[in-house]
This record gives structure tokens, C-alpha cells and sequence, in this order.
């Protein structure tokens, strides 16, 4: 499928874009370009610089176009929950579970992306990129209705760790059905071809790479899922909040608590 999705033959692409606009109802309005070259290309269309306003400060943004899957505080200091499904912070990291710890007490969001949304993600606060750890997995549905109850500690995943002011903030991005390939804007392809090598693990000097809040962090080639953490006292949710209805990228979901960036 990863072929097929980035095949440039015009007279596959070309039908094959034309379909998946078509089937997926994709809106192309806000697109820098209405022109693609493979399905790849039209998944991972880039906006025009002012289709998405960003909330001002001290607004948390939302990362991402898609579905606001659920948002709180970690219980108990490690779980969460999940539409009825109980993780630890612990499970989420897989292997790298000791990375897991200034998360324990904290707050956390999930986002779903679906075929048809905007692909690329942005960061929710400003923040200095600290490690990066690809955790191998599986790649099932991330869709509610078909995934097994603990996806999110089963699917191939990238973590991105940001010191951010006052504290820290995770990205993770999880893998799924035909989502086997996650870029960062670091490190580009992470989860690549299985034909060709994966890196697990990075750490990266200070200051190496800071982004503002706004700025793209990476993108999916198909859709999927962001789960965003952040250690304790960071966060104040907002008292009514989008659940299982569409957000955008740049809308605020709550106010950091730490110093302004």
C-alpha cells in the first residue's frame, strides 16, 4: 500500500487522487495546491498560511485536524482512560518506559485524525525537542469501532519529549492500519519502508530544535492518532470541551500554567 500511495504514474495517480478527493470527501479549499502527484502527496497537503489562526496566549493549540478522543488528567498517577479502556503512562512508552515518569501526575489529549483531515502536526506549546523513541509495534485501526481495546500501547508509535517552560510536554504519534510510515521534522521518515533501516532512539543536544507553538512537527501519510502529555501543573483544560467532534489545529483546548514562552 505504501507503493501504490506514493506512485507518481500519472495514470494511476492522477485516477486514484481523483477517487480517494471523491470517496473520502476531502475539502481542498484550504490547500496550498488543488495539483498532486501521488495519494501521498494529496494526504499530506500543506495549508494556506492563514487557514488555521492560532489561539493567542496562553492558549494550549490543538495539534492537529481531527477528533478531540478524550482529554483529562492522569488518575492514580499513572492511568488513563480512554473510551473505556484503562493505560498506564507506563504502557505507553513500551521499552522506554522509564522516560515515562514526569507524566505520572499529569494531563493528557488524544486526537484522531481520519483519512479525509489534514495530515501534519504542530506543536501545542512552544518547547526544545529533548529525545525521540520509536517503539515497534503492530498496526491496527486506531477507529473506535474496529480497534482492539489497547491500541495505544500495541501500535508502532514515535514519542517526541519537549522541555518546555515549567516543565514537559510529550507528542506521541501512533502508527495504524496502512500508517506504517511517521515523519518528523527532525529526523525525517522515522517509521520508514520495512525494507529499509528504522531509528529507535535520539537524543539531541539543547536547544538543537526549538519550535514555537504552531510550528509543524511531523505529518502521517494516511491519518491516525496524536497523544499529547504534559507533566503536572501545566495544564487547565477548559470546563466545556469539543469530545468526539471536530476540532482544528490552532483552537484552544485550555490555558498553560507555565511561564509564557
Amino acid at each position: 500500500m505504501g507503493r501504490l500511495a506514493n506512485c507518481k504514474s500519472p495514470r494511476f495517480s492522477q485516477f486514484a487522487i481523483r477517487m480517494a478527493i471523491k470517496q473520502l470527501n476531502i475539502d481542498l479549499s484550504e490547500a496550498q495546491t488543488e495539483q498532486f502527484t501521488s495519494l501521498n502527496d494529496l494526504f499530506t497537503r500543506k495549508l494556506k498560511p492563514d487557514a488555521r489562526p492560532l489561539a493567542p496566549e496562553p492558549a494550549i493549540l490543538s495539534p492537529v485536524d481531527g477528533t478531540l478522543s478524550a482529554i483529562g488528567k492522569v488518575q492514580n498517577h499513572r492511568h488513563i482512560n480512554i473510551k473505556g479502556h484503562d493505560y498506564t503512562i507506563e504502557s505507553l512508552f513500551g521499552e522506554y518506559h522509564n522516560f515515562s515518569a514526569p507524566f505520572t501526575k499529569g494531563d493528557f489529549a488524544l486526537y484522531y485524525l481520519a483519512p479525509h483531515n489534514y495530515h501534519r502536526v504542530h506543536a501545542p506549546l512552544s518547547g526544545t525537542l529533548t529525545h525521540m523513541l520509536s517503539v515497534p509495534g503492530q498496526l491496527f485501526s486506531v477507529n473506535e469501532n474496529l480497534a482492539p481495546k489497547d491500541v495505544f500501547s500495541r501500535n508502532e508509535r514515535v514519542i517526541a519529549l519537549f522541555d518546555v517552560p515549567g516543565g514537559q510536554m510529550a507528542v506521541i504519534f501512533v502508527g495504524a492500519f496502512l500508517v506504517g510510515s511517521i515523519h518528523t521534522h527532525w529526523a525525517g521518515a522515522v517509521c520508514p519502508d520495512p525494507s529499509s533501516p528504522k531509528i529507535t532512539r535520539h537524543n539531541y543536544k539543547l536547544n538543537e530544535h526549538s519550535y514555537q507553538r504552531g510550528n509543524e512537527l511531523g505529518h502521517f501519510q494516511f491519518g491516525s492518532s496524536i497523544l499529547v502529555l504534559f507533566s503536572e501543573n501545566l495544564v487547565e483544560w477548559q470546563a466545556q470541551l469539543p469530545i468526539d467532534k471536530a476540532v482544528k489545529m490552532g483552537e484552544s483546548h485550555g490555558n498553560f500554567l507555565g511561564k509564557s514562552s
